[in-house]
């Protein structure tokens, strides 16, 4: 029987620190699991989040290269630069409200065309 945070026996059911016994493992200690995790691993879950971290990393470490190198690279000085960026973002939230706006708009004509239909039906239901 294992217990959580205490040492197993040894082999021959004594406990202590000799030949076959192992040292204690508690749930809060770093790079170790409680006895037993390995059995109450969720079954399929094979996902390692390990890799996903080093995946994550590169990603964002290529992404700062690559602007600081396109900054450096580029044909113009750092404050043309600077405010060819600020235009750009600023056309891209310009370009996004309109978006929603749009949306907004077109959600609003189906709705007052569905209500629409949905008073004709009731009406030629009463009818």
């Amino acid at each position: 029987m294992a217990y959580v945070g205490s040492e197993r026996p040894a082999a021959g059911g004594a406990s202590g620190t000799g030949a076959g016994s192992r040292p204690s493992t508690t749930v809060g200690s770093i790079g170790t699991r409680p006895p037993g995790a390995a059995e109450r691993a969720i079954p399929g879950d094979g996902f390692d989040w390990d890799r996903f971290a080093v995946l994550a990393t590169g990603i964002a470490v290529g992404a700062l290269l690559a602007t600081g190198i396109t900054l450096l690279a580029a044909p113009q000085s750092g404050m043309e630069t600077r405010r060819a960026l600020q235009r750009r973002a600023r056309r891209a939230v310009w370009g996004g409200q309109d978006a929603w706006e749009d949306l907004r708009d077109e959600l609003a004509v189906r709705t007052a065309r569905k209500k629409k239909e949905l008073r004709r039906r009731r009406r030629a239901r009463s009818l």
